[in-house]
């Protein structure tokens, strides 16, 4: 087993603190950022339902974290990571063999800390992709640690919840626009039609006045605090 893979001898003590980016080379004004405190001896799919509720999306696709990018490729759908992290079985599983060249490894399974306290891994870039289609992808970067706790929480961010399958970050920054046009066009009123009223995460108020700027941390952290604590040596339910 190589040494990116060998679990530690002791659980860490500590939370990561976690900064995420929702899209930065596209949202901007105001970005989408959350930074949270995770407790270090959590597993990777911890961090995904995390991940879920601060950002306000609804866990209804699929998605991944890729470990860093050997070819530095931009277009996400075609990076090609040192290791990659799905929702589904290991890398022993013969069609996960025949369809991902790359290392592959469950987020139940793969606890935090054996790719942040490893050489191999601890300074690459760490990606995490909510839907496919979408394509919204995170940056997740370590920026300290803090005393440890039994759950995850939130101590700041940035930017109102981009709303769920809306195609994408470049359709997102156009519905920012249509809301601050005094005179929307036809195609921007359907755009805020769907996102106030069919949208699944919309928001009935619109971005108007501000809004755009608007996110409720509380709400976040209880909603963290009851997520549940899945050891990584816990059962297989995908």
């Amino acid at each position: 087993m190589s040494s990116s893979t060998t679990p530690s001898t002791s659980e860490p003590d500590y939370n990561y603190l976690f900064k995420i980016s929702l899209c930065p080379n596209f949202i901007k004004n105001p970005p989408i950022t959350r930074t949270l405190s995770v407790p270090a001896t959590m597993n990777f799919w911890a961090l995904h339902r995390a991940i879920q509720v601060s950002f306000g999306w609804q866990d209804c696709t699929q998605y991944r974290f890729d470990v860093g990018d050997t070819d530095k490729n931009p277009d996400s759908l075609h990076r090609k990571p040192l290791l990659r992290l799905l929702s589904g079985p290991g890398k022993d599983t013969p069609l996960w063999r025949s369809t991902f060249s790359q290392p592959t490894q469950c987020t139940k399974l793969m606890p935090l800390s054996e790719v942040f306290e490893q050489e191999d891994y601890k300074d690459e870039k760490i990606y995490y992709q909510y839907d496919l289609l979408s394509n919204w992808d995170h940056t997740v970067e370590m920026v300290g640690r803090e005393p440890l706790t039994e759950y995850i929480y939130c101590t700041t961010g940035q930017g109102h919840p981009a709303g769920e399958r809306g195609w994408g970050p470049v359709c997102w920054e156009e519905l920012k626009k249509a809301y601050r046009s005094k005179t929307p066009t036809e195609d921007q009123q359907t755009w805020m039609r769907w996102y106030e009223q069919y949208c699944t995460n919309g928001d009935k108020a619109g971005l108007r006045g501000g809004n755009e700027h608007v996110w409720d941390r509380g709400w976040v952290n209880q909603m963290l605090e009851k997520l549940p604590h899945l050891p990584c040596t816990e059962g297989r339910s995908y």
